[in-house]
């Protein structure tokens, strides 16, 4: 079994983008789509005759390490080191570093004129971290839900985040199913 390249997607060979920003250091991404579905039955019968869908919900929740001004100033001094948008100075959040906590997210006032976010999950192609990638999951017209930071003495900063969508796609369970028909 040596020489083989595994065929399985992994936290090692996947990237994590918002909109057109590739997360640094996103990590625990999980998601899940939910139907409800309600037994319908007739009268006089013991058993149901069919179930109905009722209700779509598709949710997630990640981790993203934050970190502060001054490695943040340090990463921006490196050779070639790539930043988020917002991490390197974009108008798009007052904070530092590599954070989710924007001003729309949470703030009631602007909550309803907020825009919503895709998250886009891509598999490396190889081990070059240039080389192409291809989609894997897209998760549709995202809000972040909760927010919450975790730290323990001598650990990184995590931002724990959840969110609603409107939809999750699996692109590669979408192009086997295209291919086959």
């Amino acid at each position: 079994m040596s020489n083989l390249i595994p065929a399985f997607a992994s936290g090692a060979n996947l990237v994590i983008r918002m909109g057109n920003t590739q997360l640094a250091y996103g990590s625990n991404l999980s998601f899940s789509d939910d139907v409800t579905t309600a037994p319908i039955g007739g009268i006089g019968a013991y058993s149901f005759d069919t179930l109905e869908p009722m209700q779509y919900i598709a949710r997630g929740n990640f981790s993203l390490m934050r970190y502060g001004r001054d490695a943040h100033d340090q990463i921006l001094k490196g050779d070639g080191a790539r930043v988020p948008g917002r991490a390197a100075g974009a108008s798009a959040t007052p904070f530092e570093g590599n954070s989710m906590l924007l001003p729309s997210q949470f703030n009631p006032v602007e909550l309803f004129f907020s825009p919503t976010f895709d998250i886009d999950v891509y598999e490396r192609q190889s081990q070059s971290v240039d080389d192409e990638m291809k989609l894997a999951f897209k998760i549709r017209d995202c809000r972040l839900t909760t927010y919450a930071i975790a730290f323990n003495p001598g650990s990184l900063v995590a931002e724990n985040l959840g969110f609603m969508c409107i939809r999750v796609k699996d692109q590669i369970v979408d192009e086997a199913t295209e291919s086959e028909a």
